[in-house]
């Protein structure tokens, strides 16, 4: 099993049970390990810490590796299963429809990371992904087909 750090401290991954009622928000850093936090701010302040200044007042994002314009989610890991699903930047989708529960890969495009969300309507726990970011399977991080709704 895979630890995981939620709010600073390192718990193993059956101890994540401590949590049950809380909405956590998940998220990696450059090596891949996986942190949660308890609330956006705390997410907010370690994304920027660890990728650079992501949140700006005009919504623009500096970091860039994917090479896309919109991101894209895969039914499969290693981006395969059929058309994926396309999501342009600053789409808001509250139900994901026939990919609700089913995404198991991810390409973010590069100039602005996307929220997952485990329920319709933006609730449960959520997961973020940074611009550029490549996930080819989200298997190590909790969201294999687990995501409901989708803020890019």
């Amino acid at each position: 099993m895979h630890p995981v750090i939620i709010d600073g401290v390192r718990y193993e991954s059956e101890e994540i049970n401590l949590f049950d009622g809380q909405r956590l928000r998940f998220t990696v850093d450059k090596s891949g390990t996986l942190y949660a936090f308890t609330t956006a701010k705390a997410l907010e302040a370690f994304v920027e810490s660890e990728y650079g200044p992501v949140f700006d007042p005009l919504d623009n994002v500096v970091i860039t590796s994917t090479g896309l314009t919109s991101s894209k989610f895969y039914v499969d890991v290693f981006y395969v299963g059929g058309e994926p699903l396309i999501v342009s930047p600053g789409t808001e989708l509250d139900y994901l429809g026939t990919f609700n529960n089913v995404i198991s890969s991810a390409k973010i495009c590069d100039s602005r990371g996307v929220t997952l969300y485990d329920y319709e309507n933006y609730g449960g726990s959520s997961f973020y992904m940074p611009p550029g970011s490549s996930w080819t399977m989200l298997t190590f991080q909790g969201w294999n087909d687990r995501a409901s709704s989708i803020w890019a």
